[in-house]
């Protein structure tokens, strides 16, 4: 698999928990352009599935993807 810096991403998918009291969570993905492209009923327990949103990014987005990756990699040699 290729690091993240050595390929620029180009589409971000979220999983988040489809319980009622996170739908706040879920419209935020939605406010910011995500579309929930799947469901998986019961993945966490039955009656608590998860919801996949997907979202394309924008050219400018992959220059902050690879800076965001290169500071988490930053960030983890310094406290190794």
């Amino acid at each position: 698999m290729p690091a993240a810096t050595e390929t620029p991403a180009r589409l971000m998918v979220i999983e988040t928990r489809a319980l009622v009291p996170l739908a706040h969570t879920r419209k935020f993905y939605e406010n910011r352009g995500s579309r929930a492209c799947g469901l998986v009923a019961d993945f966490d327990r039955v009656g608590d599935g998860t919801v996949i949103f997907f979202r394309q990014l924008m050219i400018w987005e992959f220059s902050m993807a690879i800076a965001g990756a290169l500071f988490c990699q930053l960030v983890i040699r310094f406290f190794a």
